[in-house]
C-alpha cells in the first residue's frame, strides 16, 4: 500500500469510506489492482454486482482510484484498488452502462 501511495503523491485525496457495488456491464468484469492504475499487477477479477468496501480514493487528472477491501466467501479479504467508475455507491446508478460517473 506504501508504494501505491508514493505513486499517487500528487493526486489529490478523496475520503470515501462507503459500502459499494461493482458496475459496469452486467456480462464484464472489474479488476482489482495491487496499485492504482492498469499496468499494476491484477490482484483479483470482480463480476458485476459484487460487494466491495472503499477505504479511500484519490483523484489525479481524469482517473480516480479507489482503496478497497473485497471479502471473499471464506471471509478473507483482499485489499487493492479499482477505478471509482467502475462502482456504484448506492445512487441508484445500477445498470449496463459503460460510461459511469
Amino acid at each position: 500500500m506504501r508504494e501505491a501511495l508514493a505513486i499517487v503523491s500528487t493526486w489529490k485525496a478523496v475520503e470515501r469510506r462507503a459500502d459499494a457495488t461493482v458496475t459496469g456491464k452486467k456480462s464484464s468484469t472489474a479488476t482489482l489492482f495491487k496499485q492504482p492504475g492498469t499496468k499494476s499487477e491484477k490482484v483479483k477479477s470482480l463480476a458485476f454486482g459484487a460487494a466491495v468496501k472503499t477505504i479511500s480514493c484519490v483523484s489525479g487528472g481524469r482517473d480516480t482510484w479507489c482503496a478497497a477491501v473485497v471479502t471473499g466467501d471464506d471471509g478473507d479479504g483482499e485489499r487493492g484498488w479499482i477505478a471509482q467508475s467502475r462502482l456504484d455507491f448506492g445512487k441508484g446508478d445500477k445498470g449496463d452502462k459503460d460510461d459511469e460517473k
